[in-house]
């Protein structure tokens, strides 16, 4: 990737590790990660503080279930220390929505502290964009729209593949207008076809390199994604 002295008008392809990502995408044993632990305080050999404490080192958001004002202090501070990240009294009266409310919560923090480790690889200004709220709620509403239940960042743009339940795919791809402008004057200077200089004008389709070597064939040849809609950094 390049670093933040490259500037967004340069050709650049990510490397993009297609056959990780489809092994990671169909492989079953990522259904086995466990991203939020649910614990009862009270439990016959050991509390659930315990537990967590003893878990310290899972990567899993942890809710501690207490039952009654009298367990809130210790909660308290289990919390504060980072032992738990939540905790609910069984006998409040909005148990259940508590509960669904903190799950769904603490598995966007789960998953947003696995992208966080790859930030220092992204240039800033992009590393900028993926944590910028209007890109955020792009996406939430996006996966609310498609009823994704998981998805991969794919570049440091900020485009993604996402998953629904059935396991049916979408990719959002994301570029920056100097791209787009970019991807015009190149293929203006190849003579390409009138139809595909004015379709790039349009954004109605755009040019998708999988490595370098793509650069190098002939305008006619090259990939081309039809696209509804595309999202530009200004």
């Amino acid at each position: 990737m390049p670093d933040d002295t490259q500037s967004m008008d340069e050709d650049v392809a990510f490397h993009i590790n297609m056959r990780a990502l489809h092994e990671e995408i169909y492989s079953k044993d990522r259904f086995l990660d466990v991203s939020v632990l649910i614990v009862d305080y009270y439990m016959d050999e050991i509390s659930g503080i315990e537990v967590c404490e003893k878990l310290s080192k899972h990567p899993a958001k942890k809710i501690l279930l207490t039952g009654g004002t009298d367990k809130e202090k210790i909660a308290i501070e289990a919390f504060n220390k980072g032992i738990i990240h939540r905790f609910i009294n069984k006998s409040d009266p909005n148990f259940t929505t508590q509960l669904k409310q903190a799950i769904a919560l603490l598995k966007e923090a789960y998953f947003r502290d696995l992208a966080s480790t790859i930030y220092p690889y992204i240039p800033q200004k992009n590393a900028r964009l993926l944590q910028n709220p209007a890109y955020v709620n792009f996406v939430k509403n996006l996966q609310e729209q498609f009823n994704s239940v998981e998805y991969y960042l794919l570049d440091n743009t900020g485009s993604s593949l996402f998953l629904n339940g059935e396991g049916v795919p979408m990719w959002l791809v994301v570029k920056h207008k100097s791209e787009m402008d970019n991807y015009v004057n190149v293929a203006q200077e190849q003579d390409a076809d009138e139809n595909l200089i004015k379709a790039l004008n349009k954004r109605e389709i755009m040019p998708f390199f999988f490595a370098n070597e793509d650069y190098q064939h002939p305008v006619s040849k090259g990939i081309i994604f039809y696209i509804h809609r595309i999202h530009s950094q200004e």
